[in-house]
């Protein structure tokens, strides 16, 4: 505790960019427990922590650059089981630590299942806008098959038009059927994870005053 505590006092000496610099040349290398006191570091200052997001993902593909195809293929496979799995437990309203807890049963390494659930939220919400766009698209198709179906009337082309509006509207919509559906999924997921950050923020609140 007491070693903690220095490390604390050392990073809330730091200016912001000091911090910044340190986090992006030594995160890789602290304990979980360094880690998180300079991620609480971040989030006190308002700091972008996307830069400790990102020095994990230079260290991950850094790794990746000295593999075999089949060692590429293998980590990609695992590295996506890992993230469905910790989405699909905070999906079911499973907290950080019993989701940390099952991700260091998998095999992984402690510092990475705590980036990785650091970095839930962010991905939610990247998926978030992934399927908003592909709504936005769904509908253009969908609205294009409409039109070639409609211009199939009176033309002598009507029956090709018709055939491709036909294509057209089905594909709009099956695209805007699973859009949707994965929305609506990835929102329940970052309404949890809110959840449980705004939980454990009263419970701090609590615990100080």
């Amino acid at each position: 505790m007491i070693e903690l505590n220095i490390v604390q006092e050392q990073y809330a000496r730091m200016g912001d960019q000091e911090l910044i610099e340190f986090a992006k040349n030594e995160s890789l290398h602290l304990t979980i427990e360094s880690f998180h006191l300079l991620n609480l570091q971040f989030e006190r200052r308002n700091i972008d922590k996307s830069i400790l997001e990102q020095a994990e993902l230079d260290k991950e593909l850094s790794n990746l650059n000295n593999q075999t195809t089949f060692e590429k293929i293998t980590a990609y496979e695992f590295t996506k089981s890992l993230w469905d799995y910790s989405l699909n437990e905070k999906q079911r309203a499973v907290s950080n630590r019993d989701i940390y807890d099952g991700l260091v049963k998998k095999g992984v390494n402690e510092q990475y299942a705590f980036m990785l659930l650091e970095s839930l939220e962010s991905k939610s919400k990247e998926m978030l806008d992934n399927f908003e766009t592909e709504i936005i698209l769904g509908w253009l198709i969908l609205a294009a098959g409409i039109i070639l179906i409609f211009f199939s009337f009176g033309d002598e082309l009507n029956g090709l038009y018709a055939v491709y509006g036909t294509l057209l509207s089905l594909a709009g919509f099956l695209r805007l059927y699973k859009s949707y559906s994965k929305k609506k999924k990835y929102q329940h997921i970052l309404n949890n994870i809110l959840a449980e950050k705004n939980f454990e923020k009263e419970e701090q609140r609590k615990k100080y005053n």
